[in-house]
């Protein structure tokens, strides 16, 4: 047998052993992005920007259940703002939805500043800690995010305070069969990009 014909049998053994293990792996890369730490009291919960539908809701949850004092979110960019000129945009509706879900408006505060992703969201809360330090954050994001939010708020928030991620559920995304739509696959390969250059870039 050729040297060619070896690494071909070889190839398709190991594409067959990967698609006999399917089962155990893909689960498993999807349930490694999510992160759920232990719910405890905080001084503040953090509602992240992006997918309003899930995230604020999830804060008011939180907020009721006396995990919080405070709900802090970031003022996203709203990159959709010229298309869809007559939606409020997202620095309007957290707040909002934070409001009709029963948190005192006393109790919403927004971080000052306008932020373009996970990043500008922890220099910001970095900034807001330097006024508040030793205090402890619920950060609210949807599930698939929580992995790469959580490494990005820790390195930046550093010794100001500690962080704690609580997963909001995304319709989207199912960690044990996310592979099986379109949107769900997307989801996860640009995520595992995300953290892949989060990681090379530190």
């Amino acid at each position: 047998m050729t040297t060619r014909k070896r690494a071909g049998w070889l190839s398709l053994a190991v594409i067959a052993l990967l698609l006999a293990a399917s089962p155990w792996w893909l689960p498993a890369l999807g349930g490694w992005l999510v992160v759920r730490d232990r719910l405890e009291p905080a001084d503040f919960i953090l509602v992240l920007g992006g997918d309003v539908e899930v995230r604020p809701a999830v804060a008011c949850w939180a907020y009721h259940q006396g995990l919080g004092k405070k709900v802090l979110f970031s003022q996203a960019i709203d990159r959709f703002e010229p298309e869809v000129p007559n939606d409020p945009p997202e620095r309007e509706l957290i707040p909002a939805i934070l409001r009709l879900g029963g948190v005192p408006p006393e109790a919403i505060i927004p971080l000052p500043g306008a932020v373009d992703g996970t990043l500008g969201e922890a220099v910001r809360l970095a900034d807001y800690l330097q006024e508040h330090p030793g205090s402890s954050v619920l950060v609210v994001t949807t599930s698939w995010h929580t992995r790469r939010a959580g490494w990005i708020l820790r390195n930046k928030v550093a010794q100001l305070g500690s962080i704690r991620m609580l997963p909001a559920p995304s319709p989207s995304f199912e960690p044990t069969r996310w592979w099986r739509s379109p949107n769900g696959l997307e989801m996860v390969m640009a995520e595992y990009l995300k953290v892949l250059w989060y990681l090379v870039r530190g």
